[in-house]
């Protein structure tokens, strides 16, 4: 009886993982990447026009067709996602040439219009680059807004702070195509250059600015 022990089997699995991405390619040809759940689906946001307030006046989604259309939710007294958002915003709004930024055009939705006037978000918004402005409406206008763009938001108490009540909302960035189309949906955190690369990307497929 040999006292040796066996010698030991290959396992499969190394030969899997190149078999499993050829096939995940495959799929990416034949089918295209895939559709995230909240994007589709009829009961899916539809990113339809709406028209809020802001200090000069009513506007309108659609008052910016033929632009690209930044769009976030948020609000002015937001410690640290809103800022961090406007700012990559701001960053790459200075980094596009004049005539790509003339057919740009920004709108800051605010959740919290309790707290934020016109006059309130006007200034905070300018603050970021003037091509931002400032809208928002009634608590329902603005929740049925956030409601047709899948956007979620609530109030937390927080009776520790001066301010009484910070809100949870989603941080995404829509990118509004000159179409009126969503164009993009993309994640908090994104580095400036990013961004950049994504505003050149939908501006490419917009017309040139008239005037």
């Amino acid at each position: 009886m040999d006292p040796r022990p066996p010698p030991a089997r290959p396992r499969p699995w190394p030969l899997l993982v190149p078999l499993a991405l050829i096939a995940a390619l495959v799929g990416l040809l034949i089918w295209g990447p895939a559709r995230p759940a909240w994007l589709g689906g009829a009961d899916g946001p539809r990113f339809g026009d709406f028209a809020l307030q802001s200090a000069a006046g009513p506007v309108r989604l659609s008052d910016h067709a033929g632009k690209v259309v930044i769009v976030y939710f948020g609000y002015a007294s937001c410690p640290d996602v809103c800022p961090t958002t406007l700012q990559t915003v701001q960053g790459a709004l200075k980094r596009l040439p004049p005539e790509d930024r003339a057919r740009i055009a920004g709108l800051f939705i605010s959740v919290d219009p309790e707290r934020d006037t016109l006059a309130r978000l006007a200034e905070y918004a300018a603050f970021f680059d003037p091509k931002i402005v400032g809208v928002t409406g009634t608590e329902a206008e603005v929740r049925a807004v956030a409601e047709d763009w899948g956007v979620d938001f609530a109030k937390v108490p927080q009776p520790e702070s001066a301010l009484g009540y910070a809100v949870d909302h989603s941080g995404l960035l829509f990118l509004v195509g000159p179409d009126g189309e969503m164009a993009k949906a993309l994640p908090h955190g994104l580095p400036v250059e990013v961004l950049l690369a994504e505003l050149r990307d939908v501006l490419a497929k917009a017309p040139p600015a008239k005037g």
